[in-house]
């Protein structure tokens, strides 16, 4: 994907008006980014189960308003709650901050449930692209190694859209083809500039926030990954090797792996009717 189409892609908004319920840019942490926003079906409910979303962008990139949000409000329409989270972006606030912010958000959401109508025990987390690195590592990793609160909270579910999962792998890669490698204007690579990091301490810091280094069976939530089939951003890899890591914990039916045959990299291939109730479809047998 050219860089003018992914810009395109991660700066477009939608339309929210014709939700009538709605809390915006409610306040979870104590930084610029910490806001997020709660989406309520039209029926009325003591409380809703929940799908939080995380927007992709590369981490530098995106926001809780924006076109990715999309095929998570279809959720509405099943009866779920929808909360879309921004978090905080590099080279501002340097990974892993928005890892901790993430974190922050569903204990947020855990904490403040009762006062906004939401169901505690029935949390799904959904992230595309570098959100779904977000969903799975906030959903699966009880004890992150960097510095910052982590409070873990058990999950039912987690919908992982394209997420780098080993970018560590990926860096290596990067670094056998430098040709290939994209730079910022004062020549750092991403990583470099997200992580605010080089050499040695960037795989380190790299290899630290790869969901599927932590895989725990106490800890590990129902998986649906969709990835597809001609990302030229994230490679196909990526959700493959995950599904097998996952299957080493999870019984085959709790793991659900689709390609979309000849998607690129975003939500436009994935967020037809049909396909979004295969999501939720899957994540529905785990609500109670």
């Amino acid at each position: 994907m050219k860089s003018s189409e992914f810009n395109e892609l991660y700066g477009r908004y939608i339309d929210t008006s014709a939700i009538e319920r709605k809390s915006l840019d409610v306040e979870y942490g104590p930084l610029e980014r910490n806001r997020l926003d709660i989406y309520y079906p039209d029926t009325k409910k003591d409380v809703y189960p929940v799908v939080i979303f995380f927007h992709g962008g590369a981490f530098f990139k995106g926001d809780k308003g924006r076109y990715q949000l999309k095929p998570a409000l279809y959720g509405l329409e099943r009866g779920f709650a929808v909360v879309s989270v921004n978090y905080s972006l590099a080279p501002k606030n340097p990974l892993p901050q928005a890892f901790i912010d993430a974190s922050r958000a569903v204990s947020y959401i855990r904490d403040h449930a009762q006062e906004n109508d939401l169901d505690k025990d029935n949390i799904v987390l959904w992230g595309e692209s570098a959100g779904a690195t977000l969903a799975l590592y906030t959903g699966l990793v009880d004890d992150p190694p960097f510095d910052g609160e982590k409070d873990f909270v058990k999950v039912k579910a987690i919908i992982d859209w394209y997420a780098p999962v080993d970018q560590l792998a990926m860096e290596k890669e990067i670094r056998e083809n430098p040709e290939n490698v994209l730079r910022t204007e004062d020549g750092k690579t991403v990583n470099e500039m997200i992580f605010a990091k080089t050499g040695d301490e960037l795989l380190k810091a790299l290899d630290e926030v790869n969901p599927i280094n932590y895989l725990k069976k106490e800890n590990t939530p129902p998986v649906f990954i969709e990835h597809g089939g001609s990302d030229s951003i994230v490679p196909l890899k990526q959700s493959l090797d995950l599904r097998v890591k996952l299957l080493e914990y999870l019984d085959e039916n709790d793991v659900s792996l689709t390609i979309v045959e000849g998607a690129e990299h975003g939500v436009e291939s994935f967020e037809n009717e049909e396909n979004l109730s295969k999501v939720f479809d899957f994540v529905e047998k785990y609500i109670k």
